[in-house]
């Protein structure tokens, strides 16, 4: 990293140029800035990193000395705001020297603000236990015969804060460093609830920090509730043995609740339509709903009836999959083709990314349009169980129905197992789904004959 570039405005010649928006660029080209620059506005510099993304930063004074301070911020207009916060709180921050370790913080002054707390004595129990798991790992006496969610025999000490990030200063601490902790730590040694509770004492941490004017903001983080609770039903199922009960819809009420959706008597018609299209399109193909969320047009091989999942090379494929559709699912890509929507990407004025319906036109989109012009169907999907009394069905369920469809028709194993993007020959989808379809097996029983192949064919 280079260090700060010089400071073109003073302060008695504030900068005016708040037009001026830093964009992302590649190492080594006419925009890439490796030294700090200033942006146009007062003490607000940016720099790119390797990655091309552009940071911020703002300078104070303290105790007489210059002093930075990298922003949360990852907007313009973001790191504004953050900017004026701190130099409008009137407060000086220490010098490097004078910031604690995230560690020593935690062992000295959280410690003693948990133990002088004014609640009960079993929650100063609790708490300062939070405090211990986060800067000692797992400690409980079955730590021997305990195993983590990737089968692997626990050590004492496991899920214990990274020491790298312990040994930083604490006015150094990101999100992404917050993010390599909750990863480490949560490989079911600790419940979701023992993490809430670690969460807690950290934020408290941040909290303490700002009174001391360590830091000026608490990192943007939160804990990942839905893959968090994900994870852990998976691992309670693998040690338990108890997986949940599958139960996904007919052949005749998935269509019912397509035909539903697709005539909900929404204002925009168009919007049902689409709706209808993204549950029928999951149902008949078995993909992820992030899958088709990233799936563009010129992912979709006509000629070769197949599209190409390059999603699933981040996960259990070695390279990129193509993927046969049947006849109802071209069907359904076909009106969607028709439909001329799609969707596109934007930044708010806060900074966060959302996506909005754009009409192309029939069949005018370009080859980086995305295929599904909403992000996902799951209200409308609920809403229709709801109006024709079918039990509810979320979009990872339509994957189990057309598995289940699969296993109906008799597709071999390994053939629903690359369908469904596994790599084990159809282990997983085996074990999951031969009980599913009660009486399956009685039926291909009935039809089964051991005889010469040209009398079988003939009868």
């Amino acid at each position: 990293m280079g260090g700060f570039g010089k400071q073109t405005a003073t302060k008695d010649e504030p900068m005016k140029n708040r037009k001026f928006v830093p964009k992302k660029a590649r190492p080594n080209t006419k925009n890439y800035r490796s030294n700090w620059t200033a942006t146009g506005t007062d003490l607000l510099f940016y720099r790119h990193k390797i990655d091309g993304e552009v940071a911020f930063a703002t300078r104070s004074e303290s105790q007489g000395k210059r002093v930075w301070h990298k922003l949360e911020a990852t907007s313009i207009e973001a790191a504004r705001r953050e900017t004026d916060v701190i130099h409008s709180s009137g407060t000086e921050k220490p010098s490097r020297s004078g910031v604690p370790t995230m560690g020593d913080y935690l062992r000295t002054r959280v410690r003693k603000a948990i133990r002088s707390a004014h609640v009960s004595k079993d929650a100063i129990q609790y708490n300062e236990g939070c405090l211990n798991m986060i800067l000692n790992g797992y400690h409980h006496g079955d730590w021997k015969a305990r195993e983590n969610e990737e089968g692997q025999t626990v050590r004492k000490g496991c899920g214990a804060c990274p020491r790298q990030i312990l040994n930083k200063k604490v006015d150094r601490i990101t999100s992404e460093d917050l993010d390599r902790w909750f990863a480490n730590a949560f490989l079911n040694l600790f419940s979701l609830s023992s993490m809430k509770g670690q969460w807690s004492q950290l934020k408290l941490m941040f909290e303490l920090a700002r009174k001391d004017n360590l830091i000026w903001a608490t990192p943007v983080w939160k804990v990942p509730l839905k893959q968090a609770r994900g994870r852990e039903r998976r691992y309670k199922n693998r040690i338990g043995g108890n997986a949940p009960k599958i139960d996904p819809v007919t052949s005749d009420e998935f269509f019912q609740l397509v035909d539903a959706i697709r005539g909900n008597g929404h204002p925009d018609k168009t919007m049902s339509e689409d709706s209808a299209n993204w549950v029928a399109f999951l149902g008949l193909t078995g993909l992820r709903k992030g899958e088709l969320e990233q799936m563009r047009w010129k992912d979709v091989l006509w000629d070769e009836k197949k599209i190409r999942l390059i999603g699933r090379t981040k996960g259990n494929q070695a390279e990129v999959q193509k993927l046969a559709l049947n006849p109802e699912a071209l069907s359904v890509l076909r009106r969607i083709w028709t439909s001329g929507y799609t969707r596109e990407e934007y930044v708010t004025k806060t900074g966060r990314k959302g996506s909005r319906r754009l009409f192309r036109g029939s069949g005018a989109f370009e080859p980086s349009d995305y295929v599904s012009s909403i992000v996902t169907g799951k209200e409308a999907l609920e809403q229709a169980c709801a109006r024709l009394g079918i039990r509810r069905q979320t979009p990872h369920m339509l994957r189990h129905f057309f598995a289940c469809e699969c296993v109906d028709q008799g597709v071999p194993w390994n053939v629903l197992a690359e369908w469904l993007g596994h790599i084990d020959g159809g282990i997983l989808a085996a074990r999951t789904y031969a009980d599913v379809r009660r009486g399956v097996s009685e039926s291909f029983a009935d039809n089964f004959a051991i005889g010469r192949k040209s009398q079988r064919m003939a009868s």
